[in-house]
């Protein structure tokens, strides 16, 4: 990296570092800080199950090992979030990719299908059924004639 020459480019390459620091910072503070404690608060209720499995809790055995695990667990998370996503690689390019100006007769068929299907129900639903306005609703709370208590 070579060194500014003049003044002017040395404010700017200042001022250009001091604007990235507060992203690391924020990077650490957001990253870091929260692991170191997650990962003591584990190791340290992984030490207190285990000093009470061995007074004779027998429940606290699960505990004394589940713990740790937490801390295996939060351990792998904070990496995979330091170092970005897992790289995989390249799939090579699909066959019938090489295809693509051959029309296919199945899917030909099958579009014309569902031109059918769409024309005897169009989407949205079924339509709104018709309310007959000319007659007063049941009365769902009235007895049925002809019949008693």
């Amino acid at each position: 990296m070579r060194e500014p020459d003049s003044e002017p480019e040395f404010e700017a390459a200042f001022e250009a570092a001091f604007e990235a620091a507060p992203r690391r910072w924020t990077q650490v503070l957001k990253l870091h800080v929260p692991f170191v404690l997650a990962l003591t608060g584990c190791l340290l209720a992984g030490w207190f199950e285990l000093t009470r499995a061995l007074a004779g809790r027998e429940v606290a055995w699960v505990y004394a090992f589940e713990w740790p695990l937490f801390a295996v667990l939060g351990t792998n998370i904070w990496w995979r979030q330091l170092h970005g996503p897992e790289r995989r690689r390249a799939v090579r390019a699909d066959p019938a990719d090489d295809q693509a100006g051959v029309p296919d007769a199945a899917l030909e068929q099958w579009k014309d299908y569902l031109d059918k299907l769409q024309a005897m129900d169009p989407p949205g639903g079924p339509s709104e059924p018709k309310v007959n306005a000319r007659g007063p609703a049941p009365d769902s709370r009235r007895r049925p004639e002809g019949r008693e208590r």
